[in-house]
Parts: structure tokens; C-alpha cells; sequence
């Protein structure tokens, strides 16, 4: 049986990760998710999911974003 506790702990941690992967964008200049997956060479709906909080993305995801926004390894 999963623990409760740790499930909403782990969603939080994603809704965290998704708020600072869309501010740090739109700090950034980037008013879409198309130009963010340009400079990434990720797909936009990858992106959208990971930013929305429906998707724990991959640690290469989360680097190649921290880079593009230049967040400085705030993210990673």
C-alpha cells in the first residue's frame, strides 16, 4: 500500500517544480511553450505537462529548461 503522506508530498514537489519551470519562463521573455521547446529541442506537450504538473519530467528535461530560462541550476 502506498503512504499517503509520501503520494502528497511527491505532488507537491511536482506543482512546486511545474510553478518555477513557468516563472522562470516567463522571466526569461518566453511568452510560449512553443519557444521554450525551440530552445530545448524538447516537445511542447512534454513541456506543457511538466509545466501544468501532470508530469515528474526527466532529469535531462529539467536541465535542458534550467539552461534555456537561464535559472543557473535552480531547477536541477
Amino acid at each position: 500500500m502506498l503512504d499517503r503522506k509520501a503520494r502528497v508530498d511527491d505532488q507537491a514537489a511536482v506543482a512546486h517544480l511545474a510553478g518555477r519551470i513557468r516563472a522562470l519562463r516567463l522571466a526569461a521573455g518566453m511568452h510560449s511553450l512553443a519557444e521554450l521547446a525551440r530552445r530545448t529541442n524538447l516537445d511542447r506537450a512534454g513541456i506543457s505537462r511538466a509545466e501544468a504538473g501532470r508530469l515528474l519530467p526527466s532529469d535531462v528535461v529539467v536541465e535542458a529548461i534550467d539552461t534555456a530560462v537561464g535559472a543557473g541550476g535552480e531547477l536541477v
